[in-house]
């Protein structure tokens, strides 16, 4: 299955994704929204809640990834709750969505 296809079956399902973004290290996501941004832009809004960041003192937190970046990607048995803050009618971050909880 492609990112795009296991990223809106973990939206659908509520379930973790571990995610490497451009090859800096495992994260665990909680994917909330998959979409375009206004630049055309695939990417995917997700709560972060462990793993590498360049700013670990924001987790969690939310974190958008653009698809094009993610270099490997699985999704996990753990399920999760929604997140705090998730606005799904935020139409100046959402341009067009493809798939959201």
């Amino acid at each position: 299955m492609d990112l795009e296809s296991q990223i809106i079956t973990a939206i659908r399902e509520k379930r973790q994704m571990k995610i490497n973004y451009k090859g800096y290290g495992d994260r665990i996501v909680c994917p909330h929204v998959l979409y375009f941004s206004s630049a055309g832009n695939k990417l995917v809004h997700t709560y972060q809640i462990s793993g590498y960041s360049e700013h670990p003192q924001q987790i969690p937190g939310w974190r958008p990834f653009q698809l094009s970046e993610i270099t490997d990607f699985s999704i996990l048995d753990e399920k999760f709750e929604v997140a705090p803050g998730y606005n799904p009618s935020n139409r100046d971050k959402y341009s067009t969505i493809i798939e959201n909880i």
